[in-house]
């Protein structure tokens, strides 16, 4: 009795550390295709507590009518292989398309991948607590209770240190997945031998050759699983690929018109671009900055809010060696990936800052000349609290007098008949700064989603002087007047707009609605 209660409480935690590592990896998992948004984390966090709720009526249920140890160890070890199955062609589907996002694909989504291995494991807690307290003493059922649920928040709480601190920094997101749903197999396929034998059921020859197909097949899928990554990695040309702290990572190369270009990926967003061995400037938005700069007469000083492969950063320096240029980029080893893939100089001219852009920006008493934000994701997820009156408000408080803030946006520069992200955007910029200048990258399609520069400063007269100098680049975007990009604010907005407030911000809710 002894040992098969050492066993079941093994058991319990061990399957505690799967749930909490599979919830967290979901959100990661999730997070390629929606961004890390609150719709996200709560679908993840609904769809798992929903699973478990069923698991453990369920799982109550069926101890009562087989109160087998075989049956539970046999749950697990299929548990184990949903995750396998489910979770790694999820992570091929996402990484190789791209899913349009409403309101609750992050819900359907979650409910797809992750239902199935989280009921399973539901079962194990009233399995293992029907077990225990079969032909023990009523007067210590409580006492079985309460130690189980012990043992199984105990290894939740491992399984949430363990993957945050170290399964997905060390090892990334697919073989976090991999490698759970292989622990969960070998202790499925152990539990259920170890009965077998101890009950002699069948005979044992019999069980080794269930354990062996049980191990092959995981394993099958396990490996399957690692080929595949290394064929598209191979496929795609990728150069790497890492989970950081706060996305996951690649660079690849691909051709666009003949050239090679190098492409940082974050989650479902292409951030940075170069041509490798030249100064070209891929993307069309970041080919305004240098003129843009030039508005300020002069500038000393240059802040960069996200860093990505710190191509912006560059041009600056290129632009003006003598300025002072400062970086806030909140994943820690894009400074580093950015000199060695995307050829930033190792040098001392760009102060790098590993830190919150909100936070160093309320944190600083510093005055910019320049403050470039460039923090917002493809189309699927936009930081909330760099959006809102109160962050543009300390952003208002760091420009120098004659300063300019510059903004990367990605939304749909046409009037809408309801409130939508970018009129709500504009309206939360017009209600800090008294004047806003906008430029569609794609004016001939408007009606599609897009990159839009934001340029605004705290003087009152709106600075279009850099329109007519630039005419020139504007051309090479092929429209045939500077102003055919200038888009006027007030023309995107209407009464249903709001402003994004730190209390209450209707963001991730629009994103959600597919309201650009």
């Amino acid at each position: 009795m002894i040992g098969r209660n050492i066993l079941y409480i093994g058991t319990v935690f061990l399957t505690g550390v799967a749930v909490l590592i599979l919830e967290i990896a979901a959100i990661r998992l999730l997070s390629l295709q929606f961004g890390t948004s609150l719709t996200v984390i709560s679908s993840v966090i609904t769809i798992v507590l929903l699973a478990l709720s069923l698991g453990y009526y369920i799982g109550g249920r069926l101890s009562d009518t087989y109160p087998d140890p075989k049956v539970l160890y046999g749950a697990i070890f299929c548990s184990g292989i949903t995750t396998l199955i489910l979770t790694s062609a999820a992570y091929f589907v996402f990484q190789s398309s791209n899913i349009e996002l409403t309101l609750f694909s992050p819900l359907l989504s979650a409910f797809l991948i992750f239902f199935l291995p989280a009921f399973i494991l539901g079962l194990d807690s009233p399995f293992v607590i029907k077990l225990m307290t079969n032909g023990t003493p009523s007067e210590k059922h409580g006492s079985i209770v309460g130690t189980v649920f012990f043992w199984s928040t105990l290894g939740s709480i491992v399984g949430s240190l363990s993957i945050g601190f170290f399964l997905l920094p060390a090892v990334g997101l697919l073989n976090t997945f991999l490698y759970t749903g292989m622990g969960l197999t070998a202790l499925g396929i152990f539990g259920a031998s170890y009965f077998y034998i101890e009950q002699r059921t069948i005979p044992t020859r019999t069980v080794l050759l269930i354990t062996f197909f049980g191990a092959a097949l995981s394993a099958g899928i396990f490996f399957g699983a690692r080929s595949t990554l290394l064929f598209l990695d191979s496929e795609l040309s990728i150069l790497t690929r890492y989970d950081g702290l706060y996305s996951h990572i690649i660079v690849r190369e691909t051709e666009i018109a003949g050239r090679t270009v190098r492409l940082l990926h974050r989650e479902a967003n292409a951030s940075s671009a170069i041509f490798p061995g030249s100064s070209d400037i891929v993307f069309d938005y970041l080919r305004l900055l240098p003129e843009q700069m030039k508005i300020v007469d002069n500038p000393k000083s240059m802040l960069f809010l996200g860093g990505g492969a710190y191509t912006g950063p560059k041009v600056a320096s290129r632009l003006f060696p003598e300025m002072e240029i400062e970086v806030v980029e909140i994943e820690p080893s894009l400074f580093s990936l950015a000199q060695e893939y995307f050829e930033l100089p190792v040098d001392n001219k760009i102060k790098n800052h590993v830190a919150d852009g909100r936070i160093f920006a309320e944190d600083t008493d510093r005055q910019f000349d320049i403050i470039y934000l460039d923090t917002h994701n493809s189309g699927h997820f936009l930081p909330p609290t760099l959006t809102t009156k109160e962050f543009f408000t300390t952003i208002k408080n760091r420009l120098s007098p004659n300063g300019i803030l510059l903004i990367n946006f990605i939304g749909t520069p046409t009037p809408k008949e309801s409130a939508s992200v970018t009129g709500s955007f504009v309206t939360t910029l017009e209600s800090v700064f008294p004047n806003v200048t906008m430029y569609a990258m794609e004016p001939n399609t408007l009606h599609s989603r897009q990159n839009i520069v934001f340029q605004t400063s705290n003087t009152l007269a709106r600075d279009d002087t850099f329109l007519n100098p630039a005419a020139e680049i504007f051309m090479s975007f092929g429209t045939t007047t500077p102003q055919e990009m200038l888009i006027e604010p007030q023309t995107l907005t209407n009464e249903e707009d709001t402003i994004f407030y730190d209390n209450q911000s209707q963001m991730e809710l629009l994103v959600g609605l597919g309201r650009w």
